[in-house]
């Protein structure tokens, strides 16, 4: 009965989530997320300056869409990242989180590269949105389209 004493008891799960939380703070991944964010959200403003069009130039309604989504992004990785943790399962957070960042570095590249920062002409040929082709509509907007265009040639 000795070696029962020895064991210590396992921490409550709130503070094993506060532990967690704890550890965020050097955490390099969620380092490099905020990193991301802050290029994606410096690049689109400048990306946005340099506009010629209306509708590219900034307007407080797209920022704060955009900045809320950022936070809710980065404010969601940070929440459930602790939970992972203590279950094990932290590789597959560290993914997830990879993906994002990932995401991220797209998003910056195409900002950089519509805002015709040295090195774009490399980027066009990588990226959707910078090419010349490219519409920006969604799918369901081409969807709409195509069936508006159905409906018409019964009438």
């Amino acid at each position: 009965m000795h070696y029962l004493a020895e064991i210590a008891p396992k921490p409550p799960f709130h503070q094993l989530m506060m532990n967690g939380y704890y550890k965020l703070i050097d955490n390099k991944l969620i380092f490099l997320l905020f990193l991301a964010i802050m290029l994606d959200i410096g690049t689109g403003l400048l990306k946005s300056l340099v506009q010629k069009s209306t509708q590219g130039k900034p307007h407080s309604t797209k920022g704060i869409i955009g900045v809320l989504k950022h936070m809710t992004v980065f404010f969601s990785i940070v929440i459930i990242y602790p939970y992972f943790d203590i279950q094990g399962l932290s590789v597959y957070v560290d993914s997830f989180v990879l993906a994002v960042i990932s995401t991220y570095a797209i998003s910056i590249a195409e900002n950089w590269g519509q805002a015709k920062l040295p090195g774009y002409q490399y980027l066009s040929k990588y990226l959707a949105k910078l090419q010349d082709d490219y519409d920006g509509r969604t799918d369901s907007e081409k969807l709409t389209d195509i069936l508006n265009e159905i409906k018409k040639e019964r009438k």
